[in-house]
């Protein structure tokens, strides 16, 4: 209760990024559980001392991703954030360690240099700031799975040679409900050439 409180988090529906599949829960999960036992295994992987920040950033991208804009005040061609969205906003900022005004600015412009020392910042359109949000989100979440993917290679191997953590994605998957047809051309081949597949994506020694 103390960490939600902390880092401002309410119901899962109400982020727009995990209630886009139309599912925010699974009969027979429990979830308090779950986290309970990941904050333990966090503990035992050498993450101790920074989970906590790993939460942070959590809990920004979800406030970030509820971030909206509405015209700027320089036409169609500029953004500014939605009034109903700035407390989403500086929450974001808070977790982030920024100010309010430096989220803004990051997400509703982009700066084009000239010559030496010399930006100019040009405002984004509200398609566009929506995009700019998606990939700061985007990019922090990238660079936070590749920490914690380096992270437990090295509190799990402690000897020589070059294993690792792998993960395979069959690229490609498709709801079959949503295009019948490109789900056969995609799953079909891999179901009946899996080491085909595996060892043109993998390659074994």
């Amino acid at each position: 209760a103390a960490l939600r409180e902390e880092l401002a988090l309410g119901p899962c529906p109400s982020y727009h990024y995990l209630a886009m599949s139309g599912c925010t829960e699974v009969p027979g999960r429990n979830e308090v559980k779950e986290l309970r036992e990941m904050d333990e295994a966090f503990d035992a992987l050498g993450f101790k001392e920074c989970k906590h920040d790993i939460y942070r950033l959590c809990a920004a991208i979800l406030h970030l991703g509820n971030v909206t804009f509405v015209q700027g005040n320089q036409g169609v061609d500029s953004s500014s954030i939605a009034e109903g969205s700035k407390a989403a906003l500086s929450a974001a900022a808070r977790l982030f360690g920024c100010t309010d005004d430096s989220l803004r600015m990051a997400i509703t412009f982009r700066t084009a240099s000239f010559g030496k020392g010399s930006a100019i910042h040009i405002p984004l359109t509200m398609e566009a700031a929506a995009d700019m949000r998606d990939a700061v989100c985007k990019a922090v979440f990238d660079r936070l799975f590749d920490f914690l993917v380096l992270t437990c290679n090295h509190s799990l191997f402690k000897g020589d040679g070059d294993m690792h953590i792998g993960l395979l994605d069959i690229f490609g998957h498709v709801p079959q409900h949503s295009n019948r047809s490109r789900c056969i051309l995609v799953i079909y081949p891999l179901n009946v050439t899996p080491n085909t597949h595996d060892e043109a994506i993998i390659p074994l020694p």
